[in-house]
């Protein structure tokens, strides 16, 4: 039976219930890590440990990694500037000499860089290139640290937002038992966390294209994206490469929630699995099956998931994730013909085609 493997873009880590929803489908998520991992992983590493994901550290920091955390520390010790410190952070910046109002604005970032240079190189790389790497690997830390820190606040105060409401009914006399509603909850979680900064987002996007290398990620097909603005810089990429927008081939449902707690939401992973292989590996080959068309062909007819298969996995979605408790969304599948996405990241072209999931 074929698995399904994705590339996870541009995300670092899965730090929120938002984006455990596509794992229902994939079997193995793989995701870059600035950083490498250690003997004492947090506790979203569950998923690791599961074998629903895989962690890639294309250029690991070995002896410097102590020294780039506490530099991560440092910076976090200063929230004042902490927001304008990551969307001061651009590649272009460190490669070309900056004007006096960017040095002015970038001071704090500049003074840390300048304390705390590593000194690892890697082979074949130029000093700017290095240092390109380099700042890439803080972009995405910081980006990973603002991800958590936004959603952790937004839960607290949905929490708060929930113990009002309670003393409210009480208050009224209403002591009736609502049912806990996982999709209720995360919409007024995302309610609270701040409108993506579409500048950030493309700065994040290259970044990862950096750290990952040119030649990295050349054999995965299928890349995963759970954020509209990375799905932006994608289809940008792949218009400016082909002069052609991505062909929307199919969309499928999926709960918006899976829930939120460990180990219930592995648990719950596993079982959809081995109940369900037959129609997961039905979906899984005709996804291949349509990365495997002949290059130079029409696009595939659409939709590509046949109506009988896809009323199959609508009626489990409904049996297992009842819409009213956690919700709908449509995973988007984006066939790109004779193009991979890692392309966006090379100089080489890839022989075969590659679909973009947009979750």
């Amino acid at each position: 039976m074929k698995t399904l493997n994705s590339l996870y873009f541009p995300d670092t880590t899965l730090y929120s219930e938002a984006q455990y929803p596509p794992l229902l489908l994939i079997d193995k998520l793989h995701y870059l890590s600035p950083v490498e991992q250690t003997k004492n992983p947090d506790l979203n590493d569950i998923f690791v440990e599961q074998g629903f994901c895989q962690v890639h550290t294309p250029l690991p920091l070995k002896d410097d990694r102590e020294r780039f955390l506490h530099l991560l520390t440092d910076i976090q010790s200063r929230k004042d500037d902490y927001r304008d410190q990551l969307k001061s952070l651009t590649i272009a910046g460190i490669l070309a000499k900056k004007a006096p109002a960017d040095e002015e604005k970038t001071s704090l970032v500049s003074s840390l860089l300048q304390d705390n240079k590593i000194n690892s190189s890697q082979d074949g790389l130029t000093e700017k290139e290095q240092a390109a790497i380099w700042q890439a690997r803080l972009i995405l830390s910081l980006a990973e640290i603002l991800d958590r820190e936004e959603a952790e606040l937004a839960e607290h105060l949905s929490f708060w937002d929930e113990q009002e409401m309670q003393v409210f009914r009480e208050l009224q006399g209403d002591d009736e038992h609502e049912e806990d509603n996982p999709f209720q909850e995360l919409m007024e979680i995302q309610q609270k966390i701040n409108t993506p900064n579409p500048a950030m987002m493309t700065n994040r996007c290259r970044a990862w294209s950096i750290l990952a290398g040119k030649e990295a990620f050349k054999d995965f097909p299928v890349w995963l994206v759970t954020r509209e603005d990375a799905a932006f810089f994608l289809f940008d990429a792949y218009q400016k490469e082909t002069g052609t927008e991505p062909y929307l081939c199919d969309m499928l449902n999926f709960p918006v929630s899976i829930g939120r707690d460990f180990p219930f939401v592995t648990d719950s992973l596993n079982k959809f699995k081995n109940s369900y292989s037959e129609i997961l590996s039905s979906i899984t080959e005709i996804l291949y099956n349509t990365i495997a068309l002949p290059a130079a062909t029409d696009s595939p007819e659409r939709p590509i998931i046949p109506a009988n298969i896809e009323s199959e996995w609508n009626k489990i979605i409904d049996r297992e994730y009842p819409e009213e408790l956690y919700g709908r969304k449509k995973m988007k599948i984006y066939f790109m013909e004779n193009f991979q996405p890692a392309e966006i990241l090379s100089e080489s072209h890839f022989t075969g085609n590659g679909l973009l999931l947009v979750f």
